[in-house]
This record gives structure tokens, C-alpha cells and sequence, in this order.
């Protein structure tokens, strides 16, 4: 669309979740407008309609560590306008109309978008002008809308519905076609396709098989991404061997992002970053000596008693230890920080800006001491969540496997080497269980074998086998699930929803980061709740309070308590309400299950027996 049809506005966290190749829908003008539905533009072209382009931009931030992790010198805030001057509101991000076919909601006519009239300049709503005559009021138009289906593939792609393949007619393709519901029924059976010129008509009926379109291929098409000027194609494409299917513009599955966040934790939240902003790629590069660094340093921090050598030994430890891509696990190290088993890495861990990350250790004592190894009250935190991919049709099981035979949808045609991420500074509790306890417990048969029945499904949907017949950990498949993953994650959404209570915070409000893996050598047992809203509820200490030993003592218990029964027992408890959910044992929406926000496993991999055992007693919860 033109750079002067302004849609609308939303919030800059909302942004992520409509990331690059998202559809969405816009309400224009007045009561009555027209809809707008449109694709949100790749990446390439943020950098042209929020300059300066790159990490040039004053709305970029930094966080040394994930951005390794994902291979790019930075992060984007999603761009928002910093002023109210009208002439200086050039902070926006393009939408590509998408579908193109636009439907009357009178005569129920459908045909591409620039056969209908528009109206005056800079408007993108398009209207019947048959319809509108026909009413006699040129001032109340008949706004047309957009095509209630599309196609979509796993690899990422977006087509228009094929409406003259689907209905079988051979008339010119100039023709119009009309889509109307018949007869009583108000399923797709009722909604009926026609051609204005021959007559042929179709039902809609098995429009959503999955093997309605099993002789159809998919183009590839990406309207998202912009255009190659040297081809004559309307949308830009690949080549593609999957077969599409059909969606409702607003399905749930028509866009997974995919997202990977880090802590910021010390030495990364010393103050030095924050003064010099730096970008180690570049300011360790050949171009720059040791001398051109010191002297650089001296701009930012100038003063008689500043040791600028002794920054650039500190900084040129840093830049080594980020070269090293095996000596960055995200998770692991955060583990590490919240527990405080410092290992010896060369880094200074005792730098550290309080505004960042300040934790406060509290007593293990009394009921918690049977179950906890560490409370933690985490004061403050900082959050960065970057868009690291996103996926159509099946869930992926993280940002970086997208799952057996498909792939993850283009986020740009260049990579511009920064990501779109959002900045979270809030609050939270941190606790991790007793290793001798849970060692024990984990190590029963019965909840071992109850753990690989999800484990099997899980692997057979996202594993990958190794040459001698062994699942193999890495960064696609993180972890396998063992009675203490399942455990770990139910316990955390028990806890979110009775803290949600106590607090007063909406359960989407608070974010779960579950610290758990099978790495050799990585015993880890943890769970931070935070706060996970950047724009709307805010931090007022009220979560990280319940840390305090007392209060967390009565959160566990009533948590605990009211996982006992479910309004959904004995069919949820005995797994039947999971029955289509191969990824969960007991877990329903009475329950266990969040909002998605909240949850970071798509609500996956979890079983209430583990924190109250089996109504035969076979299984025996953690906390027995």
C-alpha cells in the first residue's frame, strides 16, 4: 500500500506477535469503514520506513549474549513515533493488502481488490459502487471486505484462495464470482460458490480436508517481502513441493512466532556497556588497534582517575569469551547466576548495573526446606525477547526446529543482521528444587515410563536420531522429557495461576523460563515467574514479595492444594481429557493450561500427577 494509507496503530509489544508474513486486520475511517486486511512487511523494509536503517537507529538495543546466539550485532525495538509533531511522524511499518480478493457484503460479489471503486485519495478502502448507487447515499458507501479464506503451506507460504480452481469453471477469469449462504445450514455446506456468467456452482463443504488440495502445489508466495524490480511477478516467490491448504484469515495456526529471549544478567549488565554500547564485532575488528580502542574508551569515560588499559583488558576478555559460540548457553548460565555457582570463565560476575538484575536470597527453611533448594527474590530483571522466526500450520517446538519436513517462514530476503525484539524490565521469583529429594522421586519405574510415553511422541514428531540410534541433544531438540521436565513445568503453571491470585497480575502477565536440560554435567532444577507485560500492568514489587520465605511457603501450598482436583476429574487426572494432545498426560483448561503467553512450551509437556500423584497411587507426587 501506498505510503499515505495509514491503517492504524497498535502497541509495540503487540508488534512481535504480528510479526513479518502475520495478517492483520484494520478497521478504517468512521463506524462503518471498510476492513483493511493486510501482511505485515519483511524486515527490509523496517529499515526503509524507520531510518536511520540498521542498528543506527535510536530505538535499538543490545544484549551481547543472545545476539551471538542468533548471529546479528543487535536489536530493534518495533518503531513507534518519540514525538508529537505531525510533520516529524515517520515511524511506521508497511502493509501489503493481502488477500486481494475483496468480497461485497451485499450483492456477495468477490473479485481482486483494484476491479472495486475506490475512494478519495489516500483512502485504501475500496466499496460497491452498485450497491452504493442502488442505496441512494453517496455518503454511506458499501464497503467491501476481504475473502474470509486463503491458502498456506508448513514452509511459510501465503496464496489467495484458487476460487475459479475450486469451482471448476471455465469462463474468462474477468467473470465475477459469488459466494452466498443457501438454505439453512450455517456451516460451509450452506455457503456456496457461483459463477455470474455460467451458472456453475459449488458448495464449500471440505474446503479444510487436508486432502482436498492433494493435487495442488504451492507457488511460494510471499507478499510480505518485497519484490524483485527485475521480474514481473506479483508477489515475490520460491520454488516450493508442499501442498497448501486452506485457512480462515484468522486462524490460530495461520502464524506461530517463534521467539527467543535472554536475561541480561552480570558481567553483560555492566555499566560500561551501557556507556559505550558496544558492538564487539566492530570495535575489535583489524581495522583497530589496541591504541585506537583505549583512545575510544577515553571519549566515553574521561577522567584522572580512569584506567582505560585496564577496560580494554576487561572488554577484550569479553569479545573472546563471545567468539566462542559453545560457551554460550543462555539458559545454563542464567541457571548459574540465579544459584550462584560461579565457574571460573575468566569473566568478573560481580559487575553489575542494579538497575538490570538485582537478586536478594531468602531462607530455605521450615515446609520449604523438604522440597527447595534456593528462593530467590529477583528485585529487578531485564528481559530481551527477540522474533527470532515464525512457522504456519503445526507448532514449532522452538525458535530453531521447526519441525520434521518444513521449514520457517522468510523474515526478509537479506538478512539485515538485527532482529525486531521487545525490552521487558520487570520483576520475579526464582526457586530451584532439592537435588537429593528430586533424584529419588524422578528415579521411580512407574513415573519414569509414564515420562517416555510423551518423550516417544515428542521424538517421533521433533527428533533426530544420531548414527548409532541415540536421540541427540542440541540446540534443535534441548532436552528430552523426563519425569523432572514434567514435573518442573507443572509446578510452574501452578504457580502462575495461584500467583496471579495473590498478586492481582493477570495469569497472561506473568511469563514462565523453565532451566532444565539433559546436557552432561548441567543438573539443573529451576524455575523463574516474572513479569512478562512491557507496556501495560508495569512492576510494583508485588510479585517479587512473595518471595519473602513466608509468603512463598503459603503460594506453594495453596498452589499445591488447588492442583489437588480438577472440575474435570477423574477424566482429566486419568489423561482422557489429553487424549488428542500427545504432548501433555493430566492437563486441561480447567487446570493446568495458560495463556500462551505465559507458558514458553505452547503448552506442552505437562502432568498434574506429578505434583499430586495417580488416584491408584502408582504414581506418587514430588511433594508426597
Amino acid at each position: 500500500m501506498p505510503r499515505h494509507n495509514k491503517l492504524n496503530e497498535v502497541r509495540r509489544s503487540q508488534v512481535l506477535g504480528y510479526g513479518p508474513g502475520a495478517i492483520v486486520d484494520f478497521r478504517v475511517g468512521d463506524l462503518g469503514g471498510g476492513t483493511i486486511s493486510g501482511v505485515t512487511a519483511g524486515l527490509d523494509q523496517w529499515d526503509e520506513t524507520a531510518r536511520p536503517k540498521g542498528m543506527l537507529h535510536s530505538q535499538s538495543i543490545k544484549e551481547p549474549r543472545l545476539q551471538r546466539k542468533l548471529g546479528v550485532n543487535g536489536f530493534r525495538l518495533p518503531p513507534v513515533n518519540d514525538t508529537e509533531d505531525d510533520e516529524k511522524k515517520d515511524q511506521y511499518i508497511h502493509a501489503i493488502r493481502f488477500p486481494t480478493f475483496l468480497i461485497c457484503p451485499s450483492c456477495k460479489i468477490i473479485k481482486k481488490f483494484f476491479t472495486w471503486a475506490k475512494g478519495k485519495a489516500g483512502d485504501p478502502q475500496r466499496h460497491c459502487s452498485e450497491c452504493t448507487r442502488k442505496k441512494g447515499n453517496e455518503d454511506n458507501k458499501i464497503y467491501v471486505v476481504p475473502a474470509r479464506f486463503i491458502m498456506a503451506c508448513e514452509n511459510g507460504h501465503l496464496d489467495d484462495f484458487p476460487w475459479r480452481h475450486w469451482l471448476g469453471c471455465k469462463c474468462d477469469i474477468d467473470i465475477s464470482l459469488k459466494l452466498e449462504s443457501i438454505g439453512s445450514s450455517i456451516g460451509l455446506s450452506g455457503l456456496v460458490l457461483r459463477c455470474t456468467k455460467c451458472g456453475l456452482t459449488k458448495s464449500m463443504k471440505g474446503i479444510f480436508n487436508k486432502k482436498t488440495f492433494k493435487g495442488l502445489v504451492c507457488k511460494g508466495k510471499m507478499p510480505w517481502l518485497k519484490k524483485n524490480p527485475n521480474e514481473k511477478k506479483e508477489f515475490f516467490s520460491e520454488t516450493c513441493d508442499k501442498v497448501p491448504v486452506a485457512l480462515q484469515r484468522g486462524a490460530s495456526n495461520l502464524y506461530y512466532p517463534c521467539f527467543l529471549s535472554a536475561i541480561s544478567i552480570p558481567p553483560w549488565t555492566s555499566m560500561i556497556f551501557k556507556i559505550t554500547g558496544l558492538n564487539f564485532d566492530t570495535f575489535f575488528s583489524p581495522h583497530h588497534n589496541k591504541q585506537d580502542i583505549i583512545d575510544l574508551l577515553k571519549q566515553f569515560r574521561d577522567g584522572p582517575e580512569y584506567d582505560a588499559e585496564k577496560d580494554y583488558e576487561k572488554l577484550k576478555k569479553y569479545s573472546d569469551y563471545l567468539a566462542d559460540p559453545a560457551k554460550i548457553d543462555l539458559k545454563w548460565n542464567e541457571y548459574l547466576q540465579f544459584t550462584e555457582q560461579f565457574v571460573d570463565d575468566g569473566l568478573d560476575h560481580s559487575e553489575n548495573d542494579k538497575e538490570q538484575f538485582e537478586i536478594r536470597n531468602q531462607n530455605v527453611e521450615g515446609y520449604l526446606a523438604n522440597y527447595l533448594n534456593k528462593l530467590v527474590q529477583v528485585v529487578r530483571l531485564r528481559e530481551v525477547r527477540a522474533l527470532a522466526n515464525f512457522k504456519r500450520i503445526s507448532e514449532p517446538l522452538n525458535s530453531f526446529n521447526p519441525g520434521k519436513k518444513s521449514q520457517f517462514g522468510k523474515m526478509f530476503n537479506e538478512d539485515p543482521k538485527w532482529r525486531p525484539a521487545i525490552e521487558v524490565k520487570g520483576e520475579g521469583i526464582f526457586i530451584s528444587l532439592k537435588e537429593e529429594r528430586l533424584k529419588k522421586w524422578e528415579n521411580s519405574p512407574s513415573i519414569k515410563k509414564r515420562a517416555s510415553k510423551i518423550n516417544d511422541h515428542y521424538m517421533n514428531q521433533f527428533g533426530k536420531l544420531t548414527d548409532e540410534g541415540k536421540i541427540k541433544i542440541s540446540e534443535e531438540i534441548p532436552y528430552n522429557i523426563t519425569p523432572r521436565f514434567l514435573l518442573l513445568h507443572s509446578l510452574s503453571h501452578a504457580l502462575i495461576s495461584q500467583l496471579s491470585i495473590e498478586c492481582g497480575y493477570a495469569q497472561a502477565s506473568l511469563r514462565e523460563r523453565m532451566y532444565v536440560t539433559e546436557k552432561e554435567g548441567q543438573d539443573m532444577s529451576g524455575i523463574l515467574i516474572y513479569t512478562s507485560s512491557s507496556d501495560s500492568e508495569g512492576t510494583l514489587g508485588g510479585l517479587s514479595r512473595q518471595a519473602l520465605t513466608k509468603n512463598f511457603e503459603n503460594v506453594l501450598k495453596k498452589a499445591l492444594e488447588q492442583q489437588e482436583f480438577c472440575s474435570q476429574d477423574p477424566h482429566c487426572i486419568m489423561g482422557i481429557k489429553s487424549e488428542s494432545e500427545q504432548l501433555n498426560h493430566a492437563a486441561c483448561h480447567s487446570c493446568m493450561l495458560l495463556p500462551e503467553t505465559s507458558c514458553e512450551l505452547w503448552n506442552r509437556f505437562l502432568d498434574r500427577a506429578t505434583i499430586r500423584g495417580t488416584l491408584d497411587g502408582v504414581i506418587k507426587s514430588y511433594f508426597e
